[in-house]
C-alpha cells in the first residue's frame, strides 16, 4: 500500500476516564465524550439496551417517580409510577402488576389532588409503600394486606370469645394454627381488625362450611355499627358462605370508618355475621384485608396515660375533693382510703373531673375487687368546648353489666374529638388541662371503690408531608407542609400507624426552612456498627445516631452542603478491596455544587470531572429552572449511580453515570 512506510501506529489503551470539565487539549488519553460505553478492568464495553414492560402507553405521559413494590406474603409485584398529563397537571398513580421483565399495562390506582407536586415513593414497615406529594401522605399494602385482628365471638349470648389473630396471620395449617369457627344457636359472628379502613377481606378456607348461609358486614362509624354496602361474597358456593377461598368485597369505607377499642386493642374493627349457624367445623387458615391506597392513619399506641388532676365535686355542699393521688397507682386496699376514690352514694348532681395534658378518647377504670356499683346507671362523659361542656359522641362503656355502669373494670371510650372543638381549662384552680366531666344517670349504690383511672390518648392522623424515609424499621415523614417544615416525625418501630407515645419522636432541624430529603445509613467506627438517619436541607445536612428515642443524638453534619433535588438521594453498598471494611454503604445526592457522597463522616464531592455542568459560565450547565427536577437511581450489580438532569438553556435531558469500582463517569444515551 503506497505510503504505508510513512505511517506510524499508536496504541490507545482506552483506560482513561470521561472528563468534560477541562479543555480537550489538556485531558491526554482521557475522554471528552463517552456515550453508552461502560468501563471494565481492561478497556470499555457497550451497555445493554432497554426492554419495554408495557404495550399500551400510560394515559398520563410525564412520569416523575416510580418504585418496584414486591411482597413475599402473599407474593405480589407492583410497578408503581406517578405521572402527570402532557400539560404537567392532573397527577395520578398507576400500577403495573406484571412481573418484571414481562410485558403488561398500567392501570389507574389513585387520582391525586390536582395541586400535588412531583412526589416520592418509599418502602415502609410491614411490606407497605408510602408516597408523599406535598398534599397527601399516602400508604398502601398491596391487594392483600396483613390483618391485625380476628375474633370469633357470640353476638347473642356472650358465651364465648376466641381471639384467632395469631392463627390467621400465619400460613400454617397444623392443629392449633387455624381458626376453628364456633357458632351460636342462630349465627356465626366474628370481628376483623385492620390498621386502616378496608373494602374487603379474603379468608383462606381450610375446612368448608356445609350450612346454607349468607353473611352481612358492618363497620364502626364512630357512633354505631353500620352495614357495609354492595357486598360481593367470593366465598359463597351453592348458597353456603365460607365454603371456598375467595374475597368478600364491599363499598370502600376509607372515608367513613372510625377506629375503636376491642379487647384492649384500637383498630378499624368490622364485624361479620352469618344468617345461620355454620356446620362442618369450618376453619380459616389465613386471612388478609384489601385496604385501598389512602392517607396515613394514627392509632393509639396502647399505653394508658396518667390523670394529672382528679377532682370530685358535690353540688349540694359545694364541696371539692382531690383524688389525684388516690387513683394514680394500682394499689387498692379497702382499709386504706388514700388508695381509692369512693363513689358510694354519689348523687346525680355531682361530677368527677379528670384532667390530662393531651386530648383523650377513652378512660380505663380499675375497680377494687368486689367493690363495684350495683345501681342501674349509665355513665355520661363531656369535654370542654371553650365555653361549656359538650357530651362526647359514640360513647361505649365496657364497665357496664346489666345496665349498671362501673360494675367491673374496663374501658369507657368515645370518638376522637375534632381538633378546634376541644380546649384546655382549669378546674378548682388547678392546672390548665384537657378535662373530662363524668356524671351518672342515677345515684351509685353498693361500694364502688375506684382503684385507678387512666386515659386513652386521641390519635390524630399525621398532616401531609413531602418526603418519606424508611430507616431503623420505622417510617419517617419529613417537611410537614402545614406546620413546621423543618421537622422529621418517626413512627413507632415496625409500624406505620403509631405516631404518638414513648417510642416515637419529632425532631426539628436548624431554622424554619424545609427539609428536602433523608435516608438511613449504616456505618462503622472503632466502636463497631452505627445506625444513622440523615436529613438534608438546601444547604445543610444533619444526622441522628442511635437506635431508639432514648439514645438518639442529633448532629450537624455540614452547614454548607445540602440537597437541592430530593429525588437524587440514593444509597449504594460498595466494595472496597483491601479495606478493613470492604463492604460499605454510601449515600449520594445533588447539592448546589455537584454530586456528593456521604459515608458517615463528611460529604465528599465526586463530580470534579463533570464540574462544567455546575459552572454557571458554561452553556451546558444544569438548567437553572430545573435544578430541583433532577433524579437518580443506582445499579447495584454494576455499582453505579445514575444521575439524570437537564442541561443548558434548552433543557436537554442527560444521564451521567458514576462507576464506583473505578471512580469514573460516563454518559448514557437512551433511545
Amino acid at each position: 500500500m503506497s505510503g504505508s512506510a510513512n505511517m506510524e501506529y499508536k496504541d490507545i489503551p482506552l483506560v482513561g476516564r470521561l472528563i468534560t470539565a477541562e479543555d480537550p487539549s489538556v485531558i491526554g488519553e482521557n475522554f471528552q465524550s463517552l456515550k453508552n460505553l461502560r468501563y471494565k478492568d481492561s478497556g470499555l464495553k457497550g451497555v445493554q439496551g432497554m426492554t419495554k414492560i408495557n404495550t399500551v402507553a400510560v394515559a398520563n405521559p410525564k412520569i416523575t417517580a416510580g418504585i418496584h413494590f414486591k411482597k413475599s406474603q402473599p407474593a405480589e409485584s407492583h410497578l408503581l409510577i406517578q405521572a402527570f398529563d402532557s400539560n404537567s397537571a392532573n397527577p395520578k398513580i398507576y400500577d403495573n402488576t406484571t412481573a418484571i421483565p414481562g410485558m403488561g399495562n398500567f392501570t389507574l390506582l389513585y387520582t391525586e389532588d390536582t395541586s400535588a407536586e412531583a412526589g416520592v415513593f418509599s418502602h415502609a414497615p410491614g411490606e407497605q409503600i408510602v408516597f408523599c406529594d406535598g398534599k397527601e401522605s399516602l400508604i398502601w399494602g398491596g391487594n392483600e394486606m396483613r390483618v391485625a385482628g380476628f375474633i370469633n365471638y357470640d353476638e347473642t349470648g356472650a358465651t364465648f370469645s376466641k381471639d384467632f389473630t395469631a392463627q390467621v396471620t400465619n400460613i400454617l395449617t397444623t392443629t392449633g394454627e387455624v381458626a376453628v369457627l364456633a357458632s351460636s344457636a342462630t349465627e356465626c359472628a366474628y370481628y376483623v381488625g385492620s390498621t386502616r379502613p378496608f373494602k374487603g377481606y379474603k379468608p383462606y378456607i381450610g375446612t368448608a362450611n356445609t350450612a346454607t348461609a349468607t353473611q352481612v358486614g358492618y363497620y364502626w362509624s364512630g357512633t354505631a355499627w353500620t352495614t357495609v354496602g354492595a357486598v360481593t361474597d367470593g366465598t359463597l358456593s351453592a348458597g353456603k358462605t365460607l365454603a371456598v377461598t375467595g374475597s368478600v368485597t364491599f363499598t370502600d369505607t376509607k372515608s367513613i370508618a372510625k377506629p375503636r377499642i376491642l379487647n384492649g386493642v384500637m383498630l378499624y374493627w368490622y364485624k361479620f355475621v352469618t344468617s345461620a349457624p355454620l356446620t362442618g367445623s369450618p376453619t380459616i387458615t389465613y386471612l388478609t384485608v384489601d385496604a385501598s391506597i389512602q392517607t396515613i392513619k394514627n392509632l393509639w399506641d396502647g399505653a394508658l396515660r396518667p390523670v394529672l388532676n382528679c377532682q370530685r365535686y358535690v353540688v349540694a355542699s359545694n364541696d371539692w375533693k382531690d383524688y389525684t393521688t388516690n387513683i394514680a397507682e394500682a394499689d387498692f386496699n379497702n382499709l386504706v382510703p388514700e388508695s381509692f376514690m369512693n363513689l358510694a352514694g354519689l348523687p346525680t348532681t355531682s361530677s368527677i373531673y379528670l384532667g390530662f395534658p393531651e386530648s383523650q378518647m377513652g378512660l380505663w377504670w380499675k375497680i377494687g375487687d368486689e367493690y363495684n356499683n350495683t345501681a342501674t346507671a349509665t355513665i355520661q362523659i363531656a369535654h370542654y368546648n371553650g365555653t361549656g361542656w359538650t357530651a362526647v359522641s359514640g360513647l361505649v362503656d365496657d364497665t357496664k353489666v346489666s345496665s349498671k355502669a362501673l360494675a367491673r373494670s374496663g374501658f369507657s371510650t368515645w370518638s376522637a374529638i375534632a381538633k378546634g372543638t376541644e380546649f384546655k381549662t382549669t378546674i378548682g384552680g388547678e392546672k390548665l388541662l384537657y378535662y373530662y366531666k363524668v356524671d351518672f344517670s342515677a345515684t351509685l349504690a353498693g361500694t364502688p371503690l375506684i382503684d385507678q383511672v387512666l386515659g386513652v390518648a386521641s390519635p390524630y392522623d399525621p398532616l401531609p408531608h413531602k418526603f418519606p424515609v424508611f430507616a431503623q424499621e420505622r417510617l419517617w415523614l419529613l417537611d410537614e407542609v402545614g406546620d413546621k417544615r423543618n421537622t422529621a416525625r418517626c413512627s413507632s418501630r415496625h409500624t406505620t400507624e403509631v405516631w404518638d407515645g414513648e417510642d416515637t419522636e419529632t425532631f426539628e432541624f436548624g431554622d424554619g426552612s424545609p427539609l428536602i430529603s433523608g435516608h438511613g445509613l449504616l456505618f462503622f467506627t472503632s466502636e463497631g456498627a452505627k445506625n444513622m438517619v440523615t436529613f438534608q436541607k438546601w444547604n445543610d445536612t444533619y444526622a441522628i445516631i442511635g437506635n431508639t428515642p432514648q439514645d438518639w443524638i442529633q448532629y450537624v453534619v455540614s452547614d454548607n452542603v445540602g440537597n437541592v433535588a430530593k429525588r437524587t438521594i440514593q444509597s449504594l453498598n460498595i466494595t472496597i478491596p483491601d479495606s478493613q471494611t470492604p463492604n460499605k454503604q454510601v449515600l449520594l445526592w445533588q447539592s448546589y455544587y455537584g454530586i456528593h457522597m456521604f459515608a458517615g463522616d463528611s460529604p465528599v464531592l465526586i463530580s470534579h470531572d463533570i464540574s462544567n455542568y455546575f459552572d454557571r459560565s458554561k452553556s451546558e450547565c444544569i438548567t437553572a429552572t430545573k435544578v430541583w427536577d433532577s433524579s437518580a437511581f443506582v445499579d447495584t450489580n454494576n455499582q453505579e449511580y445514575h444521575w439524570m438532569f437537564y442541561s443548558g438553556t434548552s433543557a436537554t435531558p442527560k444521564e451521567l453515570v458514576y462507576d464506583f469500582k473505578r471512580h469514573k463517569w460516563f454518559e448514557m444515551v437512551r433511545a
